[in-house]
């Protein structure tokens, strides 16, 4: 069952579902937490990046449960804000579109619901985070250390 659909009237069970964490113990993928159950902190569901716009908006098929899957949502990362790619920022815009491009290249993806749910433009606000060799690795931050993206509203 794949859930595809633009009405609003299905997007609260949508949230619900979003906030329901999808696994109870994630030691198992190699993931760690100061509590132990990082799963349950966060409410992590794994994503598949179908289309990467700029540095901090992509296009993501979320799985919710079993085989269903929330496909083709826009998505902007939380919290951080990339250069356009249109206008004077393009060079930096697809510099830091490039980047984000690399960083997630043949890596797990998973993503929480932030704690914002909709930007002004109707955009999902979702932490994305990637498998790494010590942990979970939060994406906005690699994006904001990098210098590829500014602390949003700054």
């Amino acid at each position: 069952m794949n859930i595809v659909t633009n009405k609003k009237s299905v997007w609260p069970i949508v949230w619900l579902i979003l906030s329901w964490p999808p696994v109870d113990d994630i030691s198992s993928i190699g993931l760690q937490s100061n509590t132990g159950n990082l799963a349950r902190e966060k409410c992590l569901h794994f994503a598949r990046v179908s289309e990467i716009y700029d540095g901090d908006t992509v296009t993501l098929d979320v799985h919710l449960w079993l085989d269903s899957w929330l496909v083709g949502i826009k998505v902007r990362l939380a919290r951080i804000q990339a250069p356009e790619i249109t206008g004077r920022e393009k060079p930096q815009g697809l510099e830091s579109k490039v980047f984000l491009q690399e960083f997630i290249k043949d890596r797990q993806i998973y993503v929480s619901a932030g704690q914002k749910f909709k930007d002004k433009y109707g955009r999902y606000l979702f932490e994305m985070f990637v498998a790494g060799d010590t942990g979970m690795v939060n994406v906005s931050d690699v994006m904001l250390k990098s210098g590829k993206a500014r602390v949003y509203g700054n």
